[in-house]
């Protein structure tokens, strides 16, 4: 083959790598977004428990959330304590602000018919009519440059050797002529200053009232806040304290919480959730990680491509003989097993995000075999790090452990990876089977 044409190859190869880089990153985009979706699921089952635990705002239920789950957040900042206190300030706040005569006149003041909203819109129409005196003069072609350089003014410095100067001069013909006036430093100038004077003096009013007329809305919306969140005080500080609990819960070990507190089936349950949550969040973590390692070698291979081809379109290349041709059939390998891996990450990516089967494995077990309950096989190139997590642990397979005393579930078989105490066969390729 010729230079031009294993040119036009290696820009088709490119151009399929191209496709392929596209499809690698939209699902990039997908997985993205279900990491963000896992997240809030998460974070709403740690506040579901933490409502579990925290069923009532008080001292024993506080207690609770700190012997047997660890937390010491109540302790350091304890909320029946700040409650009474924020009652304190907002009562004061509220009677400060009832006996602030702007407020008491807040309606004399700022309602429809207002003084403060009378005297507003009539400053308000007053800007607006010089507003539009004003632009009758400043819409004319040159008067704002004839303002700036203060033509017909002691202030204008333009000689007549400027070439400024006689443009300056025509437009100041222009915009009397326009104006029906005669002259512009004494028929003009005059009547524009007047509208710009009067203009700024009711931009000044529009300015004072509308700072008054804020001032009482604030203060009458910082007393309706105040009365409404004393309303609401024990709801407000109990659900603060669900989500502070429940952002403890997110990164506490689920394994440690669960054997303390093994008699209460529901906490249990949402454990194993929160856990599984989590894990599902790593696993597409890893996913996202993953598409990024084949997208770059993708995109490389395109790169490499089509800096050869422009080398082998140059004239003295164009005709030549290509001696050492590239390996187009080991190029389109690497892309077929790229596009492949698009396929595979969607579909591990929708094993992942429709499991939900938690309550099926014992929070004691290493967090990394949540992957063999979700997916049902180990884990494969496409995370990355669990893959090497399954490398070392090659004993690991998938079973099923019927019900016993000791079991956690009461009731239910669960499924667990355990050591069986022989190499598992894998028959993997290098972008790993999710089929």
């Amino acid at each position: 083959m010729v230079g031009h044409q294993v040119a036009e190859a290696l820009r088709g190869v490119a151009e399929q790598a191209g496709e392929v880089a596209m499809r690698l990153q939209e699902e990039h985009r997908l997985t993205s977004a279900a990491v963000e979706q896992v997240a809030t699921a998460r974070k709403k089952d740690a506040v579901e428990l933490a409502s579990h635990i925290v069923s009532e705002l008080s001292a024993e239920r506080l207690a609770v959330a700190k012997v047997k789950y660890a937390y010491g957040g109540f302790e350091r900042r304890d909320p029946l304590k700040a409650m009474p206190k924020e009652h304190t300030t907002l009562s004061h706040e509220v009677s400060r602000i009832q006996q602030d005569e702007r407020y008491q006149r807040r309606d004399a003041l700022v309602g429809p018919y207002g003084s403060v909203t009378r005297s507003l819109e009539e400053a308000t129409d007053h800007y607006n009519n010089w507003h539009d005196e004003c632009l009758k003069f400043e819409a004319l072609e040159g008067f704002l440059e004839l303002i700036e350089v203060g033509y017909d003014t002691p202030n204008f410095t333009l000689r007549w050797w400027d070439a400024a100067y006689w443009r300056v001069w025509a437009n100041g013909d222009k915009v009397c002529a326009a104006l029906g006036l005669a002259d512009f430093g004494d028929d003009v100038l005059p009547v524009y200053e007047r509208a710009h004077a009067s203009m700024t003096q009711w931009f000044g009013e529009v300015k004072r009232f509308t700072a008054e007329r804020d001032a009482v809305l604030a203060l009458v919306r910082r007393h309706d806040e105040a009365v409404s969140r004393l309303s609401r005080l024990p709801e407000l500080y109990l659900d603060e304290c669900r989500r502070a609990l429940g952002k403890h819960l997110e990164q506490a070990d689920p394994a440690l919480l669960e054997s303390w507190n093994e008699e209460d089936r529901v906490a249990c349950a949402l454990l194993r959730r929160v856990a599984g949550l989590k894990a599902k969040g790593d696993i597409l973590e890893q996913l996202k990680s993953g598409l990024e390692v084949v997208r770059g070698r993708v995109g490389e291979l395109a790169g490499r491509c089509n800096t050869q081809a422009a080398k082998l379109m140059r004239p003295k290349k164009y005709h030549a003989q290509v001696s050492n041709p590239p390996k187009l059939e080991k190029m389109a390998s690497t892309i077929a097993k790229a596009d492949e891996a698009v396929m595979k990450a969607a579909k591990l990516r929708e094993r992942v995000i429709r499991f939900a089967d938690y309550e099926r494995f014992p929070s004691g077990d290493s967090p990394e075999l949540w992957y063999l309950l979700m997916v049902g096989q180990r884990a494969s190139a496409l995370t990355p790090q669990l893959a090497a997590w399954y490398d070392r642990h090659p004993e690991v397979v998938e079973t099923f452990v019927p019900n016993t005393p000791t079991a956690r579930n009461d009731g239910d078989d669960f499924i667990q990876g355990v050591v069986v105490g022989h190499v598992v066969s894998r028959a993997l390729d290098d972008l790993g089977d999710v089929s």
